[in-house]
């Protein structure tokens, strides 16, 4: 695979976060320093039927700052948060994918790393001692990145969450299980680079196909973290998407379109600061 390093960096962000679920109300350094070993099986991009298995390691970083968060495979910016609310400018991104290595895309262009950011709102619907539940709401930009010089701008997406998440009793807080449901729309732009064909590269078994704006996925995530020591962590995820109530289920580039993602991993902290603190979560899940 021509982008593993990509690929890499981006499953042991997913594994990182995935790992460090299991923060609960406990006091926290204020920056954490490890090692991640991971493996994950997953498709090149919803809707492709070429998978790849992955076993990676890499050094990762957390930093849990009044308004900077950063862990694994994102960075937040928090500008308000409230005991049920927050609002903050948070960042994601997509890996490339080599147009060679996918049937239905022979001869057309690659697709290049994306790199999202945009504001997000997040609200907290019920919480206990071992439960909670909430809702976020982000709007995001997408860039894509060939070369440092070489960036456009691909369009928008929105995508609200509904997240549970259930602590068994007798682990104080140690053991995280969490379920998540979003919706992903994305603008005409945006569909069309993963999902449009143009005329250029239409072939009878491949038409040309207009992407429209509108609903583009919907995803489950069932993740847990569970953490064994103060220096040691074990995780794991399972997700979908399905492409089938959007308006891109129809595009000529979509294989399947349903697609499965899994991986688990485990996560040695080597330095951390003497500092603690108290109610900054990295990913955005909750409020202090």
């Amino acid at each position: 695979m021509r982008h593993g390093p990509w690929v890499a960096a981006l499953l042991l962000g997913v594994l990182t976060s995935t790992l460090a679920a299991a923060e609960h109300e406990l006091p926290k350094p204020a920056w954490e320093a490890g090692l991640a070993l991971g493996w994950a099986d997953f498709e090149s991009y919803p809707g492709s039927a070429n998978r790849h298995a992955l076993i990676a390691g890499a050094p990762w970083f957390i930093y849990r700052g009044r308004h900077l968060r950063a862990s694994g495979r994102s960075a937040r910016v928090v500008f308000l948060e409230t005991p049920t609310s927050w609002i903050d400018l948070s960042g994601g991104g997509w890996v490339p994918v080599d147009s060679s290595e996918e049937a239905r895309r022979q001869s057309m262009p690659d697709l290049d790393m994306v790199v999202q950011l945009g504001p997000r709102a997040g609200r907290m619907l019920s919480r206990g001692e071992h439960h909670e539940a909430l809702v976020r709401v982000g709007v995001r930009g997408a860039w894509s990145f060939a070369a440092f010089n070489d960036n456009a701008y691909r369009g928008y997406l929105a995508e609200p969450q509904i997240r549970l998440v259930w602590r068994p009793r007798g682990h104080d807080g140690g053991v995280q299980f969490t379920s998540t449901l979003s919706a992903r729309w994305a603008d005409r732009e945006l569909n069309a680079y993963y999902y449009g064909v143009p005329a250029a590269f239409s072939t009878p078994e491949r038409p040309a196909w207009e992407a429209p704006a509108g609903l583009q996925s919907v995803g489950v995530r069932l993740s847990f973290g569970w953490r064994l020591h103060p220096r040691w962590t074990v995780g794991g995820f399972v997700g979908g998407r399905h492409l089938g109530p959007g308006v891109v289920g129809a595009s000529p580039l979509v294989e399947t379109p349903t697609s499965i993602t899994a991986g688990v991993g485990v996560n040695w902290t080597f330095a951390a600061s003497t500092r603690m603190v108290s109610g900054r979560r990295v990913n955005g899940d909750r409020p202090p």
